[in-house]
């Protein structure tokens, strides 16, 4: 479990590991411990994971417009993030490997979570342009990324190359991995 901690924290959030043995990595895993009292191991909960998207093509010329218009109060003109608001792209961002860099994952979410104070105001088209434009720019690289579905089968919107995949609409600019 420690190791999938670790694995969020550089990959998604581009950052570096924590102790596995220290008080912040023993406070981590007490409250997963406690929020999956009860549920079996394997078991799907309700609201986990984000609903999948219908096959849509997005326009990130037309989501740079939505993204001024809707994002930007919150994320800033150059997606660094107000805070308490997450930087969406340069070296404080979620990496290249994270699920948030992949067109189809990050329009989700968006569709389903943003802008948030008014959720689901986005139709999918919106999503997917705002997901277009938001995952085309600069990101940090992840080391051994390559690596990842070593069986192939990637899904077809992962911005890097795999084993018998081609990057997919990868960001303008790669950043130096963090750590």
């Amino acid at each position: 479990m420690q190791d999938r901690v670790n694995n969020c924290f550089r990959r998604s959030m581009a950052g570096r590991n924590i102790p596995i043995d220290g008080e912040e990595m023993n406070d981590i895993i007490a409250y997963l411990a406690v929020v999956s009292r009860g549920i079996a191991i394997g078991a799907h909960v309700p609201g986990q994971g984000l609903p999948t998207m219908p096959s849509l093509t997005g326009d990130s010329s037309r989501g740079r417009a939505i993204f001024t218009a809707r994002c930007a109060r919150c994320h800033g003109d150059n997606g660094q993030g107000i805070l308490p608001a997450t930087p969406l792209w340069g070296p404080r961002s979620y990496s290249v490997a994270a699920s948030l860099a992949r067109v189809e994952r990050a329009a989700s979410f968006i569709r389903h979570n943003m802008p948030f104070d008014s959720a689901g105001v986005l139709s999918d088209q919106q999503a997917y342009d705002v997901a277009a434009y938001v995952v085309s720019q600069p990101r940090r690289d992840s080391r051994g990324k390559e690596g990842d579905w070593p069986a192939g089968e990637a899904p077809g919107d992962v911005p890097y190359n795999t084993k018998g995949h081609a990057a997919f609409h990868p960001p303008k600019t790669l950043l130096p991995p963090a750590f």
